[in-house]
Formats: C-alpha cells, sequence, structure tokens
C-alpha cells in the first residue's frame, strides 16, 4: 500500500572521499547518513527560480568584481538550499571521536568542506532518483 503524506523524508547514506592521511595519493571513503527532506515539485522549481534570478544579475557582464559576486551568492543560495533540505544526520563524529549532534552549526562546520557538499549532493541526487528505486539499485 502507498502512503502519500505531506512530507517525505529519508534517511539517505553519504560517502565521503577525502584524501588518506595513512597513504599519500590515495583517497578514504567515510560514510555517514542523512535525513533529507525530499523537496516536491513546487518547492524545487523555487529554488531553480532563486537560483536563475541569481544568474540574471551577471548575464550581462564577467568583470572580476561580478563573478565573485555571483559566487558569493550562489554559495549563499546553496548554502540556503542544503539547511532547507537537511533535517538530521547520523554516524558524524568530531575530533575526540565523540557523536556530533546535527545543528545549523555544525552543519555549517561541515558545508565548509568540498567534499562534503558534494557527497550530500550527490547523495540527495540518488534519493530523488525514481529510475535507480525502481531497479533495485
Amino acid at each position: 500500500m502507498f502512503k502519500l503524506v505531506k512530507t517525505m523524508t529519508a534517511w539517505w547514506p553519504v560517502k565521503v572521499y577525502e584524501p588518506d592521511p595513512e597513504k599519500p595519493g590515495k583517497f578514504a571513503e567515510h560514510t555517514f547518513e542523512i535525513e533529507f527532506e525530499i523537496l516536491d515539485r513546487a518547492q524545487a522549481e523555487e529554488l531553480a527560480r532563486e537560483r536563475d534570478a541569481i544568474l540574471d544579475v551577471v548575464k550581462d557582464s564577467t568583470g572580476g568584481e561580478n563573478l565573485r559576486e555571483l559566487e558569493r551568492r550562489l554559495e549563499e543560495h546553496n548554502t540556503k538550499s542544503f539547511q532547507r533540505s537537511i533535517r538530521n544526520w547520523r554516524g558524524v563524529l568530531d575530533d575526540d571521536g565523540n557523536v556530533l549532534p546535527f545543528t545549523n552549526e555544525s552543519l555549517l562546520l561541515a558545508l565548509k568542506r568540498n567534499s562534503v557538499r558534494e557527497a550530500i549532493n550527490a547523495a540527495y541526487a540518488e534519493a530523488i532518483d525514481s529510475g535507480k528505486a525502481r531497479l533495485g539499485n
């Protein structure tokens, strides 16, 4: 039976690849889980419209200052999008090996690392890919 819920959430594995401090030239895979809110079409379209509006601001000028402003505004938008869709996490530890609770501050700290941002983006893309779900992957 299918249950149509107002707000869909799902836990999804996140695989982060970072340089391995023990093996020069190699990467280590680290995993944790994130609880995503799966955005509906209207919510996703609103985020896309916001992103398009940012891009429209500099469409006629690609000078250095405009590009820096574009990067800043896109970064801000991307962070807002992460904050909108990420509800919780598990399996994240601090420097001392203690569980790092999910808070807005800890999320912002994690998002400073490009490897984490890329891994979260990939995990969300997998979570909303209904083609993979049908195939059982």
